[in-house]
């Protein structure tokens, strides 16, 4: 998958959440949830395909949180923490409640989850690991850094920018 691909992914997980801010301000509780879920599972297929260039095909945020603590271990407190653990199986748990069972969240239940998500898991998922990719974004400000530091040593000197990622089509190996 390339780059630009990739990053479809992360805005519309973007979009599931400020969906689910929305949703709770019109007191859409049920949505709310599910929207949170959709957050979080797709941000941690994000998450995989930028580390990995791929993710397992499941909507099990438990299986998603354990393929990524293959490459990052401090997400597994998510699952190995049990206050956390509950709020993931809530979240998974809504994934299918919210869609198909009569069941109807109340407002105590989708704001505790809600904080959850943006104080805690966006957290353990937006971590400094990811500075890599985050030069990737702003390729050009890294070149001209890169562009002054060579021209102290040499002032003739030219730096070009060049590959996949100026085209767009970065994927990880």
């Amino acid at each position: 998958m390339s780059f630009e691909e990739t990053e479809v992914i992360r805005r519309r997980a973007e979009a599931f959440l400020r969906n689910a801010e929305r949703l709770i301000d019109e007191n859409e509780w049920d949505l709310a949830v599910f929207n949170l879920e959709q957050y979080c599972q797709l941000i941690l297929k994000y998450k995989l395909l930028i580390r990995t260039g791929s993710y397992p095909r499941t909507y099990s945020l438990r299986a998603l949180i354990r393929a990524l603590g293959q490459q990052t271990r401090k997400i597994l407190e998510l699952v190995e923490n049990e206050k956390y653990l509950h709020y993931i199986a809530r979240l998974e748990e809504a994934y299918i409640t919210s869609r198909y069972l009569p069941y109807t969240y109340e407002e105590r239940e989708v704001v505790d989850l809600y904080k959850f998500v943006v104080e805690v898991f966006k957290h353990y998922v937006e971590s400094r690991e990811d500075s890599a990719l985050e030069q990737f974004r702003d390729y050009m400000g890294v070149a001209r850094e890169v562009k002054d530091i060579v021209k102290r040593v040499d002032p003739n000197a030219r730096v070009y920018v060049f590959g996949s990622v100026v085209r767009g089509r970065y994927t990880r190996p």
